[in-house]
This record gives structure tokens, C-alpha cells and sequence, in this order.
């Protein structure tokens, strides 16, 4: 019985996150010593820290499902996706705001920001800009300002591209630089 005890608990360990590999470790020492009260003891502390890693990873990929489901409705409507995120937001003059959990699902998944413009890069001063070239009408970024024409040349301090749209997701605020007709222009947009 003990032998049959060794490959399993080989193999639990190899699918056990390391926090319930030591439990198991004893799981297996305890069967071995026929002590089968902590061996079930240390079999359910291991199951307990399995189950939270496990629930974890769960969380994530429910997280990643929401972004795919919004992204999909924002290419299938995108004008109702603009729509809400526009009734959410409060501007005075350049400086905007919306709910917290609001900024979250939108700062989550710039896609949706992306969707609403269409923009060409233009190259200037050894840089790469980006010139709006149409808004969406009754959108999020109509609404936070945006207008065709507008030079964008920086968010959060830093030129567009794939790295500023990772790090969107854990910004505090977002502050859009640009240039429009000659001046400069920040637009900004925080949660309340």
C-alpha cells in the first residue's frame, strides 16, 4: 500500500502549487507511517492552499474573458460602448472624471478608447506622433475632448505604442498631450 502512496503523492506535487507541496510531503510521510488522522489533516491544509491558488488563476482568466466580452461589443457596437463610458464622464475644461469602477473597466481595456478615433502617424522631430483624423460622435473621447486634427504626443509622458497601452491598466490617471492648432493642449481624466 505504501508503494502504490509514492507515485501519487509524485504526482500531486507535480501539479500543486509550492505553498502544498510540503503539506503533501508530509501526507506521504504520514501514510507511510500509518498515521491516517494527519495525513488527512495535512491532505485538506494542502487542498485548502491548492484551492486558493486555483481560484486565483480562475479569477484571472474570468477577468480576461470580461475584457475579450467588452472588446468583442465594442467592434459589434461600438457606439453604445462609446455611449456609456461618455454618460459616465464630467468634464471641466480639460480635466475629466468618472466613478472608479468605470475608469477601471475603461483604463482596463484601451481598445475601446482605440476603437472610438481614427488617427495616421505623422513623423516630427525624429519622432512618431499621431494626427486624429476622425472622433467618434457622442463617444468617450468626443466627450474628454479629442478632436480631429489634434497632434497626439504623449500619454502619461510617454509617446504612444504597445508599451503605453500595457501600462494603462495600473494608471492613476491618464494625461493626454497634444497639440492643437500650434499650442499645446493636456487633457486629462481621473477617477472620482
Amino acid at each position: 500500500m505504501n508503494r502504490a502512496c509514492l507515485p501519487l503523492s509524485s504526482l500531486l506535487l507535480a501539479g500543486c502549487p509550492e505553498a502544498a507541496r510540503s503539506d503533501l510531503r508530509e501526507v506521504a510521510a504520514a501514510i507511510k507511517d500509518n498515521d491516517l488522522d494527519r495525513a488527512g489533516k495535512k491532505l485538506e491544509h494542502a487542498a485548502e492552499k491548492t484551492s486558493a491558488v486555483v481560484e486565483t488563476k480562475v479569477d484571472a482568466v474570468a477577468d480576461r474573458a470580461v475584457d475579450a466580452a467588452e472588446a468583442a461589443q465594442a467592434m459589434a457596437d461600438p457606439d453604445a460602448v462609446g455611449r456609456k463610458y461618455a454618460e459616465a464622464i464630467t468634464c471641466k475644461r480639460t480635466r475629466c472624471t468618472m466613478k472608479r469602477a468605470q475608469y477601471d473597466e475603461l483604463v482596463g481595456n484601451p481598445m475601446v478608447l482605440g476603437s472610438e478615433l481614427s488617427m495616421a502617424p505623422e513623423q516630427g522631430g525624429g519622432k512618431t506622433r499621431w494626427r486624429i483624423q476622425d472622433v467618434r460622435d457622442g463617444g468617450a473621447c468626443e466627450r474628454l475632448g479629442l478632436q480631429e486634427n489634434d497632434l497626439l504626443m504623449r500619454v502619461n509622458g510617454r509617446t504612444l505604442g504597445k508599451t503605453i497601452l500595457d501600462e494603462l491598466p495600473s494608471a492613476k490617471k491618464i494625461l493626454i498631450d497634444l497639440e492643437r492648432k500650434g499650442k499645446r493642449v493636456r487633457l486629462e481624466l481621473r477617477p472620482k
